[in-house]
C-alpha cells in the first residue's frame, strides 16, 4: 500500500492559518500532494501568494488569503471565502502562531497579549467559525497545532508556552 492511499486528500477544501511559511506551508504543499485544495491564509499575503504559486507549480490547487486571526470579522470572511470558493471546509489546519521572547520580569504586558491573541485567541476564533460550516455540514476536521512548549518551561518562553498550554486544554474541550 502506498502512502498515498493511506493519505488520500483527493477534493478535500482545507484553510491552513499561518500557511504562508514554516510548518503552515510545509503543510500545504504536502496537503496539496495528498491531493487538497487549500485556502492558504496568512497575515503576510505575500508569502502567502509565495506559498500558493509554489504549490501551484507542482499541479495544484490553492487560493491566497490574507486574515488577522485575531479579528473576528476577518477569520470570518476567511471562511466566507473557503465556502464561495469551494462550497465547504473539510479541514482547518490552525497553525498561525507567534512568538515573541523576553524574561519573564521584563516581558510587557502588550507583547504578552500580543502572543495570546494569535496563538490562542486567533485559534479559538478560527475554530469557531469554522467550526459551525463543519457542523452544518455534519462533517469535517480541525487540527491545532501546539508545542512542546506547552509542556515544558524554555526560558524567555512565558507567553508562548502558556498561549501553547491553551491551545492543548481547548483542543481537548473541543474533541469532547
Amino acid at each position: 500500500m502506498r502512502d498515498k492511499d493511506l493519505f488520500d486528500l483527493t477534493n478535500k477544501i482545507a484553510i491552513i492559518t499561518g500557511g504562508g511559511s514554516g510548518i503552515g506551508k510545509r503543510v500545504a504543499l504536502a496537503f496539496a500532494e495528498y491531493g487538497a485544495k487549500s485556502i492558504i491564509a496568512d497575515i503576510d499575503e505575500k508569502a502567502a501568494n509565495l506559498a500558493v504559486a509554489e504549490i501551484k507549480d507542482r499541479g495544484g490547487e490553492a487560493i491566497a488569503h490574507r486574515v488577522d486571526v485575531t479579528q473576528p470579522t476577518e477569520v470570518q470572511e476567511m471562511v466566507n471565502t473557503a465556502v464561495r470558493s469551494y462550497d465547504r471546509i473539510d479541514i482547518l489546519f490552525n497553525n498561525a502562531g507567534i512568538s515573541l521572547r523576553g524574561s519573564a520580569e521584563s516581558f510587557s504586558l502588550e507583547d504578552g497579549n500580543s502572543v495570546i491573541a494569535v496563538n490562542l485567541t486567533g485559534m479559538f476564533l478560527c475554530a469557531q467559525a469554522v467550526g459551525k460550516v463543519m457542523i452544518e455540514q455534519r462533517a469535517g476536521k480541525i487540527i491545532n497545532t501546539a508545542s512542546v512548549s506547552a509542556k515544558l518551561g524554555h526560558p524567555g518562553n512565558l507567553a508562548y508556552a502558556a498561549s501553547k498550554h491553551g491551545v492543548v486544554g481547548m483542543t481537548r474541550v473541543m474533541a469532547v
